[in-house]
């Protein structure tokens, strides 16, 4: 997926080189908000109010971004001429902080276990070799990859940022019934 991510960046940007047009690339990080088709964040929220522990690696990081912001982005993009070319957009922050305020928001005392080191590095092992199907789960706890959104920051900003879409997201699948 990244990689023909990137090519299909290549191709535009060399078309609009050639063909003398502005492009602006956006680089959004893991969208979510209220209509969410994959329901991630539906889903860890019924995990935690089901009092499930939440496993974590001590180090991981998530990068999200609320679609409203997306949508702000793309608004002003398209309103004004920037001199920069492209732009990641998402909130890179801690895991267990993420984590932490959806408790919060679920009224919840975080039930949150930090998984040793030498554990993640085991399980690691064991998909290596093929022997596992922990491959997405694995990753979604103890990624450490953390988005520079600096020049989004200083262009547009967030106007929701992570918390208050999670709110929103939050209050949508409260009154929908889905939580």
């Amino acid at each position: 997926y990244e990689i023909s991510k990137l090519e299909s960046e290549r191709l535009f940007l060399a078309a609009a080189k050639q063909n003398n047009f502005e492009l602006v690339i956006l680089r959004p990080t893991n969208v979510f908000g209220e209509f969410h088709p994959n329901n991630f964040l539906l889903n860890l929220m019924r995990h935690l109010k089901n009092h499930k522990p939440f496993l974590y690696s001590e180090n991981a990081v998530v990068n999200y971004v609320y679609v409203k912001d997306v949508t702000n982005a793309i608004i002003y993009f398209i309103k004004n001429s920037v001199p920069e070319r492209i732009y990641n957009i998402g909130k890179g922050m801690k895991l267990k902080g993420f984590v932490c305020f959806v408790y919060e928001l679920l009224s919840l005392k975080p039930n949150t276990y930090k998984l040793p080191k030498i554990i993640i590095r085991f399980l690691e092992l064991v998909n290596y070799f093929g022997i596992s199907s922990f491959k997405n789960i694995l990753r979604s706890i103890s990624n450490v990859v953390k988005y520079d959104d600096d020049k989004i920051q200083n262009i547009v900003g967030y106007k929701y940022g992570i918390k208050e879409g999670l709110k929103r997201t939050f209050d949508y699948y409260k009154i929908s019934g889905k939580l």
